[in-house]
């Protein structure tokens, strides 16, 4: 938000925040819904150059595959705040929303294979034959600095042909 409080929208320079800020960091925690209730989980993660797909993979028979598979919509949160008196100006915190999609054929590949190269140490759960691999289709970014201003962006719409 500036001053008067508006939210500063989509633009070439935010994505290029987003993506940088996606590559610094190891981890997000993933939000999902059973029952009306939010869970978080602590996800590894890769994603897409387009940012409009963030992977994450987690064995078949767990509450985080089952909450996505009932009730697709989930939001992913990455922090790279400190605890120090800085974060209150300096300190970035995104958030993306969008729909959980498990993957099957190719698009499973692309996803593990994202995942693999972001994080070595995925490899044992890779290759897993009970492993769930999903896209997070996003459909908004919001990234906030400090504690006072908001900009959101939304991914370009492109088929999954291109």
């Amino acid at each position: 938000m500036d001053e008067e409080g508006q939210i500063w929208k989509s633009t070439p320079e935010l994505a290029t925040t987003i993506h940088l800020f996606l590559e610094r960091q190891v981890q997000a925690v993933l939000a999902t819904m059973c029952d009306g209730r939010p869970y978080q989980h602590l996800m590894a993660y890769a994603f897409d150059a387009s940012l409009q797909a963030i992977y994450v993979a987690s064995l078949r028979d767990t509450e985080k595959v089952e909450n996505m598979l009932r009730t697709p919509a989930v939001s992913l949160f990455w922090d790279n705040r400190t605890g120090s008196i800085e974060d209150h100006t300096e300190g970035l915190a995104l958030t993306a929303t969008g729909q959980a999609e498990l993957l099957d054929n190719e698009e499973r590949d692309i996803g593990s294979h994202g995942l693999l190269l972001r994080n070595a140490t995925l490899a044992g759960l890779l290759s897993n034959a009970e492993v769930a691999i999903f896209a997070i289709r996003v459909s908004r970014y919001s990234l906030a600095l400090g504690y006072t201003s908001k900009q959101e962006y939304v991914p370009a719409k492109r088929s999954r042909d291109q």
